[in-house]
């Protein structure tokens, strides 16, 4: 079904209309740009000596083949319909759809309630491992 050149520019002229916005959470966490160097990926030779893995750099994280999801809290955080779409790859809503999209709501949300570095990751790879 088509819609009408006269429909599609109201829907045009309603996009283009500027909305007041709000700042509903202003409570993340902030970060100086100079925190992120030691993550940026330098493409071609890295000069200089090798770089060590990511898990190195994060003390206190460890990438683990078993993660030890925490139960209680992701039982809990399962309650939440936007968690539970999101664990089982069913959210129409996200603009990015593919695995890192869902890997990035899912750290988000734990973010958001708590949730400690080791447990998101652990979360993350339980969440990229066999169903």
């Amino acid at each position: 079904m088509h819609r009408s050149g006269a429909s599609r520019i109201a829907e045009r002229q309603l996009r283009d209309t500027p909305v007041p916005v709000g700042i509903v959470c202003n409570g993340g966490p902030r970060h100086a740009p100079s925190e992120f160097e030691p993550f940026l990926v330098v493409s071609g030779p890295a000069p200089g000596p090798q770089r060590e893995p990511p898990s190195r750099r994060l003390p206190g994280v460890a990438l683990r083949a078993d993660p030890n999801r925490p139960a209680e809290k992701f039982s809990c955080l399962l309650r939440n319909r936007r968690f539970a779409a999101t664990w089982e790859r069913r959210r129409d809503d996200l603009q990015d759809r593919s695995p890192s999209g869902y890997d990035l709501s899912l750290a988000s949300q734990a973010v958001t309630v708590g949730w400690a570095d080791q447990e998101i990751v652990d979360l993350l790879i339980a969440f990229r491992g066999p169903s």
